[in-house]
């Protein structure tokens, strides 16, 4: 058992290790961040290792229910639920490099032709795939005869039309008409379908927010990659993650924000599915929201901690954002900016501490460009008594930011969970 507990420990180091640099810059700057990357990566392992020594490698449970929005699950792992279903385990291997699109079956074309285009079931690829399957005498997964088959439709068509009828689709329950839907998680953090294709379907269909999904296994890399966070969280304030993070089988975690700011911010954009710049974005979880509504979604952090989080992050949740590790400052440096919306939370304070950055904030708001700005501005009380180049009260940071960039109006949006101020500032 500790033999190979060291084996995967090392393996997972290297393995993270290969993705995280880049060859092309300076060998200085290289070599510096390889060292303090290697550091951090080789202690986050470490302390894994500790935690299955201690507590066993089992210790993150399976077997849960979550409440999962269907398009979170866009891919099927056929054959796996029947060797799986009892096992509740934490699973090696590439099974998960097997996984289907769900979009590209033709029994999910057959049910959006069925009942978004209004087509008779007989016309559809997925009809006449099985009907001539068993009309030769064959038997398929699901069916034995045309009749059996035949019956089937009819019923998928009478739940659609009940479910279609509620008022409230969030407390639909498919377990008195179907199987529960069964997942897995692959290795890097994907719900990965293994039964209930028809109740999947229907709820996406239907627009549901929510359905219950069970999971029933991990991939071991994804478990490693769950203890390593949950480590992580416990350094942070409070041994608390500074954002709530939204993947379903991360969200047990501690978090100091909520979906406050989002709600708020939510409420009042006024563009959608065009381009966000998310000034010091922590772990994503604006990038990720944003993503969701559509928008072309652009993640600048600096702390390379949370840059290892954030890039497997971003493969977990399956959602296309651009990551800017580095200074924003040198983010095509004197060009203009041009985004749609800018976030800045809680993060321009940052670059009142030295004359240096001061004057780099100066410069980068005169860059910006963008159609609203939705600033955070920190208590001004954090940096009294500390040797800061300023520290702005509220008014002054915003009359700052009007001053020196293209917006020229602002508007209070309220008051934040920690005491802080949200402000959209638009041209």
């Amino acid at each position: 058992m500790l033999s190979n507990e060291i084996f995967i420990a090392v393996k997972e180091f290297f393995e993270d290790l290969k993705e995280k640099f880049n060859l092309k810059e300076n060998i200085f700057s290289f070599g510096w961040r390889f060292i303090l990357n290697s550091k951090f990566i080789l202690k986050l392992k470490l302390s894994v290792f500790q935690s299955n020594l201690k507590y066993g490698k089992e210790s993150i449970t399976t077997n849960k229910v979550y409440q999962i929005n269907p398009n979170q699950i866009k891919y099927y792992l056929e054959g796996k639920y029947n060797r799986w279903h009892n096992q509740f385990k934490i699973l090696e291997g590439n099974w998960g490099h097997s996984k289907l699109t769900i979009g590209s079956l033709d029994i999910y074309q057959a049910f959006f032709e069925r009942f978004i285009n209004k087509k008779e079931w007989n016309e559809t690829k997925f009809y006449k795939r099985i009907y001539d399957q068993l009309s030769k005498g064959f038997q398929t997964k699901s069916f034995t005869n045309l009749k059996q088959f035949e019956k089937s439709l009819t019923h998928i068509d009478l739940i659609f039309t009940q479910f279609k009828k509620k008022l409230n689709k969030s407390e639909f329950d498919f377990k008195d008409n179907f199987n529960e839907i069964y997942a897995v998680i692959d290795e890097n953090g994907r719900f990965l379908l293994v039964k209930g294709i028809i109740p999947l379907y229907l709820s996406k269909l239907l627009n549901l927010d929510k359905v219950p999904v069970r999971l029933i296994a991990r991939h071991k890399r994804w478990k490693y990659f769950k203890k390593e966070i949950i480590l992580f969280s416990k350094k942070g304030r409070n041994k608390k993650l500074y954002q709530r993070l939204i993947h379903p089988d991360l969200q047990d975690i501690p978090y100091q924000h909520g979906e406050y700011r989002f709600k708020i911010i939510k409420k009042n954009l006024s563009s959608s599915k065009r381009t966000m710049l998310d000034i010091g974005a922590n772990l994503g979880y604006f990038s990720k929201k944003f993503g969701d509504l559509g928008f072309q979604c652009y993640t600048v952090e600096t702390n390379w901690n949370n840059i290892y989080f954030l890039k497997k992050l971003k493969k977990a949740y399956d959602i296309n954002y651009k990551i800017i590790p580095g200074s924003i400052f040198k983010y095509r440096k004197n060009k203009e900016l041009n985004f749609d919306i800018i976030l800045a939370l809680n993060i321009f304070h940052h670059f009142l501490k030295t004359k240096q950055s001061y004057l780099n904030l100066k410069n980068l708001l005169k860059r910006l460009n963008p159609e609203v700005m939705f600033f955070e501005p920190h208590l001004t009380e954090q940096f009294k008594g500390k040797n800061t180049y300023r520290n702005y009260e509220q008014k002054e940071f915003i009359e700052f930011i009007l001053k020196n960039s293209s917006l020229n109006k602002v508007k209070f949006l309220g008051e934040m969970e920690d005491g802080r101020s949200l402000y959209k500032i638009i041209k």
